[in-house]
């Protein structure tokens, strides 16, 4: 895309990209079942059409943050949104606000429980519990004869 079209672009409302940003998505949404049915024409066309709606995302959100003044044509002047005066609003609260006081995170233990795997005091249980057995089961055998 040349340059004369992003200033293009640039210099229309707010109100002109949200249509051009509906109607592009709409013309992706047709193209991705044409593609899927293999009935595409234009196989680039779904990429021009993706790389547009980001740009016209990219220069609604560097509205949104104020950035765009740097960016746009000499003698015009920003159109107003009503996300950039929300995004001043907050910005102002934020300021005056006191910051948070945040929790204090929970000691860690020493090792965390996997229900997957007996503990060892259990697992060490079990297998001193199996050798008594074995050690009993051999004593009888050996006191029988």
């Amino acid at each position: 895309m040349s340059n004369a079209k992003v200033l293009e672009i640039r210099t229309q409302e707010a109100s002109e990209l949200e249509f051009i940003l509906k109607e592009h998505r709409k013309r992706i949404f047709e193209l991705r079942f044409k593609a899927a049915a293999e009935e595409m024409a234009d196989n680039k066309e779904l990429q021009r059409r993706r790389r547009e709606v980001a740009r016209i995302l990219t220069i609604q959100r560097e509205r949104e943050l104020g950035l765009d003044a740097a960016r746009r044509p000499q003698g015009t002047t920003p159109p107003k949104t009503a996300a950039a005066s929300e995004t001043a609003e907050k910005s102002a609260a934020k300021s005056e606000a006191p910051a948070p006081k945040r929790a204090k995170p929970a000691k860690a233990a020493a090792k965390r429980h996997n229900p997957h795997k007996p503990h060892k005091a259990s697992a060490k249980a079990g297998k001193s519990s199996a050798k008594s057995k074995k050690v009993k089961q051999a004593e009888k055998e050996s006191d029988g004869r």
